[in-house]
C-alpha cells in the first residue's frame, strides 16, 4: 500500500531526476491513507528536492477529503484535479505552451508601417463618424494594404453608377448592401451573385435596397458594392479577435460547414511566422482537403500560409485600434494559383 513516506520518497526522487520534464502525480483514496496527510507528503516532497523549474500536477480520485486535500495543494501552490485525465491534459498544455514560446524566440516581428498608417487613416474617418465598424470596402482597403488579395470591389451609389462600375469589373459581378448597421449581409437579402448585365444590375440594385431597408429601416446605407465574381475554389476562413489575456490571436479553418456545424478550426496567439502557419494548415481535420483528395488537385498552401503571416501582421499592428476581424470566406485555388479573399469584417476596439 502506498502511503505517506512512499509518495515523499518517489516524488523527491522523480522530480529532481535529469530525466524528468515534468511530474504528474496520481492518488486513489483508499481506507487506509490520509488524502491530506499523501497531499503534504507531496508538498514536502517538492519542497525538500529544491526543484522549482519541473512543472508538476496532481490527481486525487475520491470523496470529500480528497477535495479538501486537492484544495489544500492549490493553495500552496501545485495544480490538483480530480480526474486523472485533467491533470494530464494541463501538462500537456504546458508543453504546448512552451514550445510556441520556444519558436517565437526564433521569430522576429516585423511591423507594416506604411500600411498601418494606412489603415490607421481608414479607421479614423469611420470613428470620426461615430462607427465601431468597417464597411466591407474599408476593410478590403485595409487587408489590401498589408498584401492580402482581396477582390476587386468598387462602391455605386445611384444605380446608374452601379451599371458603370459592373462594366468596368467585368460582368458577372456580385452587389452587396454596403452599411455599417448591416454586417450579415446576406441576413438581411443584402447580396446578389452572378449579375450577367446592365438589366440585372438595376434589378438587383433596387431588390438590395428594398430588402435593407426592410430589414433595418434605420440602417445608414453607403451604397451597393460592386465586386468581381471571382472563381469558386475551396472555401476557407480567417479571423482574430484581440483577447484580454493573450492580445491578438487568430483563427484559420476551412469554411462552409467545417466552421459552422464542425468548428474544425485551429488558433495561435499573433504574430505567427510563416513555419506556425503551415502547422496551422496540419492542425484541422479538414487538412488533407488542402492536400488533395479523391482525384483534387492540392490548394495553394504556400500562397494560403503566406496570407495568414500577413494578417498575423495586420492585426499585431492595429492591435490599439481593432477588436475582430475576419474574412470569410477565402476561396484559396490549386496550387500556384493563389487565392482571394471574398468578403472582410472589421469590429474597432471601443475608445
Amino acid at each position: 500500500m502506498a502511503g505517506n513516506e512512499w509518495y515523499y520518497d518517489s516524488v523527491k526522487f522523480a522530480i529532481a531526476h535529469k530525466w524528468t520534464d515534468g511530474l504528474i502525480v496520481l492518488y486513489c483514496e483508499t481506507a487506509m491513507t490520509n488524502p491530506m496527510e499523501i497531499a503534504q507528503s507531496i508538498k514536502k516532497a517538492v519542497v525538500d528536492s529544491k526543484v522549482k523549474e519541473t512543472p508538476i500536477t496532481v490527481s486525487f480520485v475520491g470523496g470529500e477529503k480528497s477535495e479538501a486535500a486537492m484544495a489544500w495543494l492549490v493553495e500552496n501552490g501545485i495544480p490538483a484535479y480530480g480526474a486523472p485525465d485533467l491533470a494530464v491534459n494541463a501538462m500537456a498544455a504546458l508543453h504546448e505552451y512552451y514550445v510556441l514560446h520556444a519558436k517565437k524566440a526564433d521569430f522576429t516581428f516585423k511591423s507594416n508601417s506604411k500600411a498601418r498608417k494606412l489603415s490607421v487613416e481608414i479607421i479614423n474617418k469611420a470613428r470620426a463618424e461615430g462607427r465601431d465598424s468597417l464597411t466591407e470596402i474599408e476593410a478590403k482597403e485595409v487587408f489590401s494594404a498589408y498584401g492580402l488579395l482581396v477582390t476587386n470591389t468598387v462602391l455605386a451609389k445611384s444605380e446608374d453608377e452601379a451599371v458603370t462600375l459592373a462594366k468596368k469589373v467585368g460582368f458577372p459581378v456580385v452587389m452587396k448592401i454596403v452599411s455599417p448597421e448591416i454586417l450579415h449581409k446576406s441576413d438581411a437579402g443584402g447580396v446578389k451573385v452572378n449579375i450577367k448585365d446592365e438589366a440585372a444590375v438595376r434589378d438587383a440594385y433596387k431588390t438590395i435596397l428594398t430588402n435593407a431597408k426592410a430589414y433595418k429601416a434605420e440602417a445608414n446605407i453607403h451604397g451597393i458594392a460592386i465586386q468581381e465574381m471571382a472563381p469558386w475554389g475551396t472555401e476557407c476562413i480567417l479571423g482574430s479577435v484581440n483577447d484580454p489575456t493573450f492580445g491578438p490571436t487568430m483563427m484559420f479553418g476551412l469554411g462552409g460547414i467545417f466552421v459552422e456545424v464542425l468548428k474544425d478550426v485551429t488558433f495561435r496567439v499573433a504574430p505567427i511566422s510563416e513555419d506556425q502557419a503551415e502547422e496551422m494548415l496540419g492542425e484541422i481535420k479538414g487538412a488533407p482537403i488542402l492536400k488533395g483528395v479523391r482525384g483534387e488537385s492540392p490548394r495553394d498552401r504556400k500562397a494560403l500560409a503566406e496570407t495568414i503571416v500577413k494578417y498575423s501582421t495586420m492585426i499585431m499592428d492595429l492591435e490599439d485600434e481593432i477588436k475582430e476581424t475576419d474574412a470569410n470566406p477565402v476561396l484559396v485555388y490549386e496550387e500556384g494559383k493563389g487565392l482571394k479573399v471574398v468578403d472582410a469584417r472589421v469590429i474597432l476596439k471601443a475608445k
